[in-house]
């Protein structure tokens, strides 16, 4: 069974993408293709053993930076071909969107204010000794 896929997407994100192929109940994929420049992916010819096979992308944009959806799709192999189509737009996140967690801000200030108290050490204790 021959089994195509085409890429909608634009050619500068066609570099992070793989195209994998895992056969339904396996623990590990059969075929991992990179998308390279083409988009258009021909994996090598299935079995027609009536088994059910899903077919998906991965992509190697941060999810942090990028926002994007996931493509998978499934289908029995019981047929000559089966030609597929995955739609891949990423959009880069707004600096407001960014995955920032408030534990690493509240980190960096306290590195922040430890570092001008190191460096500052004698006016800080001078400070505290003339109080008592």
């Amino acid at each position: 069974m021959a089994v195509s896929i085409f890429i909608n997407s634009h050619t500068d994100f066609l570099s992070t993408l793989k195209v994998v192929l895992v056969k339904d109940g396996a623990a590990s994929s059969l075929q991992s293709v990179s998308v390279a420049s083409s988009k258009v992916v021909f994996l090598n010819s299935l079995p027609m053993d009536s088994a059910k096979y899903k077919v998906y992308l991965e992509s190697s944009l941060s999810e942090s930076l990028y926002e994007y959806k996931q493509n998978e799709a499934t289908f029995t192999a019981n047929g000559a071909s089966v030609a597929l189509t995955f739609n891949f737009n990423p959009v880069m996140k707004t600096k407001l969107e960014f995955d920032v967690k408030e534990s690493s801000l509240l980190g960096l200030v306290v590195v922040i204010c430890t570092t001008v108290i190191v460096i500052n050490k004698d006016k800080v204790f001078s400070l505290f000794s003339k109080q008592h």
